[in-house]
């Protein structure tokens, strides 16, 4: 998952320019390796450009039973293991595009099927300018109460929080992605 910084046609020529670099570094064997190879790349492309991304990235391993996950600058991901306890896997280093020599570390957990991770967008909790911490801690409580539901439901529940405390129009984008890990 990606954000990228910006809207328009310049955050639709750099989101390009990762799409190129990310598919260019599938072959690399870890996922904070492939952020270190996509930083450097964007930082030689974007020069002196105060342009970033956030992303996360989570490889599953083909027996399906670990995940390799890194994330640069983005929201945390949610993971919910089996029995319903969730762990959050968090940045480890800043959005991409900003320092070459950044270097990023990932996660690695063992599947047993029945765990869900959840990528989401900032935009999903920091539609309360106001108080975007007080957001997050509410989004959470939503997540967290309806971490079971079909990800069709947890997106109606995302969007009539939304709706109701704050109206129809959002300020930034809202994206959730669920990755459910089958028994």
């Amino acid at each position: 998952m990606i954000d990228v910084m910006g809207k328009g046609v310049s955050a639709a020529l750099l989101a390009s320019i990762f799409r190129t670099a990310f598919e260019m570094s599938l072959n690399i064997p870890t996922s904070c390796q492939i952020l270190d190879t996509i930083n450097k790349t964007l930082c030689s492309q974007l020069g002196d450009l105060s342009m970033f991304i956030t992303c996360a990235i989570a490889r599953i391993s083909a027996d399906g039973k670990s995940i390799d996950h890194s994330s640069a600058g983005h929201c945390p991901t949610f993971f919910y293991q089996t029995d319903g306890t969730r762990l959050f896997l968090h940045p480890s280093g800043p959005p991409l595009g900003i320092l070459p020599q950044a270097s990023y570390s990932g996660d690695q957990a063992v599947l047993s099927g029945g765990e869900r991770l959840l990528f989401i967008t900032d935009g999903c909790y920091e539609w309360d300018r106001s108080d975007e911490d007080f957001g997050w801690h509410r989004f959470v409580e939503l997540m967290d109460e309806n971490r079971t539901s079909t990800p069709e439901q947890l997106w109606a529940q995302v969007r009539e929080r939304i709706r109701s405390e704050y109206g129809n129009t959002l300020e930034d984008d809202c994206t959730l992605i669920t990755l459910d890990i089958l028994s």
